[in-house]
């Protein structure tokens, strides 16, 4: 199995390019919505993060404005986070691997794909970074 990687920062088309390979018929990973999941009403991560910082979930799940708060408010708050959230994500992505197995291609949407925890776990990786326009390429006026 090709376990292609795909990642880039904010608005340059991971999910718009993941869609594509969904549109094939190619089973896609999404890390953000994974953690979106686990953070969400009922899941599994809102008990320890509220154990680990107090007053940040309500009924919907973590309320990612006063996490922000809370991690921002302590320099080692980002760590413990990560030390929460990263071990679930990872589980999830290899339940995700394991039950797609025996497909030729899978892709991973992971934005932190060359994290150390993550880097490792694809064979090819793709950025759906944008080329920057040169002025040799770069269309005047009233071209299209």
């Amino acid at each position: 199995m090709i376990v292609l990687g795909l990642t880039g920062s904010i608005g340059m088309g991971k999910s718009t390019v993941a869609a594509m390979f969904a549109e094939l018929g190619v089973p896609v990973f999404d890390a953000d919505a994974e953690v979106h999941r686990l953070q969400g009403p009922g899941g599994a991560l809102v008990a320890e993060i509220e154990a680990e910082f107090p007053d940040t979930t309500t009924e919907l799940g973590v309320d990612r404005t006063l996490l922000r708060e809370a991690v921002l408010a302590d320099p080692t708050a980002f760590a413990r986070l990560e030390a929460i959230i990263h071990p679930a994500v990872a589980d999830a992505r290899n339940a995700f691997l394991d039950s797609n197995r025996d497909r030729p291609l899978v892709v991973l949407d992971v934005p932190l794909l060359f994290e150390p925890a993550a880097g490792s776990m694809s064979t090819r990786s793709r950025s759906s970074r944008p080329r920057p326009r040169s002025s040799a390429n770069a269309c005047s006026p009233g071209q299209a």
